[in-house]
């Protein structure tokens, strides 16, 4: 004979009455949830406990990982299929509220400039290539050996015995670059010097502010009015790969630190203890979060997902164990 028990949970959970049912547990267990106190909803070291079975190394590896990878191949192949420019997606106010953050960026930190310039490769490149504009300059300029210079008005103004003139500047221009040469670099080490120390004053003071601004406003609008399609071309699948896997190895190692992982679970015990006494809906209002869901369409998103749920044989036998229970109380 079948247990009335369970025939009435077959009705209520997964009965014609079961999707109203659903709807209506879903308000009233919500708000239940948001009034209730924290404490009486997670206890602090079970709460760390369940937080590091989500940033254990094998967690990361072997699902986030592979998650955010499928995730982020899907979202690069779409945006490489899009033809509308990113601005398309954005209202006026974003696109307003990404320049504004993008002109109130700080300046290069000095540290940061030091650190480069005294690269020596730096250096080296910056004074290299400011000798090779000299030396383009020196030949099309030099008025005593530039094509249109000294030697063609030579020529012009001495027409017979020119040559035996300007065979003697020639002669005398041999002389005149191997001394010039080593006064060119002197005057470039110490010119590359002042140079860098001027770009990392600029780059630190009020006085690059215009031009930082500038640039802001150029990569913005540049970024802003492309073709999502253009923006996402030029990267590879490959690079996704490296990127994700990089941010899954980087969390990993620091998961794997004891002290930082003894510092988090301080931490979330910390807090729970401290504001154990407190609802939900009060934890989440002092950091400016808000639970107003649409609760219709909250119900029945998550409806298809509790009934299959609760049709799984696991979940089924333990309805069965619990109403063969009730059905032998006395």
């Amino acid at each position: 004979m079948p247990n009335p028990l369970e025939a009435h949970i077959d009705e209520v959970l997964l009965g014609s009455g079961s999707r109203a049912v659903w709807r209506k547990l879903v308000e009233e267990g919500l708000a239940a949830f948001l009034d209730a106190p924290v404490s009486s909803l997670v206890a602090p070291e079970a709460l760390a406990d369940f937080i590091e079975l989500f940033s254990e190394r094998v967690f990361l590896t072997q699902t986030a990982g592979p998650a955010a990878l499928a995730l982020a191949r899907l979202g690069l192949s779409e945006a490489q299929r899009d033809d509308r420019p990113l601005a398309s997606y954005l209202s006026v106010e974003t696109r307003q509220e990404i320049l504004a953050h993008a002109l109130s960026a700080r300046p290069v930190p000095r540290a940061l400039l030091d650190a480069l310039f005294a690269e020596k490769g730096i250096r080296a490149f910056i004074e290299g290539f400011l000798l090779d504009a000299l030396r383009e300059f020196y030949e099309r300029a030099n008025p005593f050996f530039a094509e249109t210079g000294l030697p063609a008005m030579i020529k012009k103004l001495m027409p017979i015995g020119s040559g035996a003139v300007i065979k003697a500047l020639e002669a005398g221009r041999g002389e005149f670059e191997k001394r010039l040469e080593p006064e060119l670099r002197r005057f470039l080490g110490g010119f590359t010097g002042r140079a860098l120390e001027s770009i990392k004053s600029g780059g630190v003071g009020a006085g690059s502010r215009e031009v930082v601004e500038g640039l802001a406003t150029t990569v913005v609008s540049f970024v802003l009015n492309r073709p999502v399609k253009e923006l996402a071309g030029e990267v590879r699948v490959e690079r996704i790969d490296g990127v994700v896997r990089l941010i899954v190895a980087i969390l990993s190692d620091l998961d794997d630190d004891e002290t930082l992982r003894s510092r988090r679970r301080e931490l979330v015990t910390g807090y729970v203890k401290a504001q154990g006494d407190l609802s939900v809906r009060e934890i989440l209002a002092q950091h400016g979060m808000a639970v107003a869901p649409n609760l219709d369409a909250l119900a029945e998103a998550t409806y298809p997902f509790i009934r299959g749920v609760l049709q799984l044989s696991p979940v089924r036998a333990w309805f069965d164990a619990f109403a063969e229970s009730a059905r032998n109380q006395p």
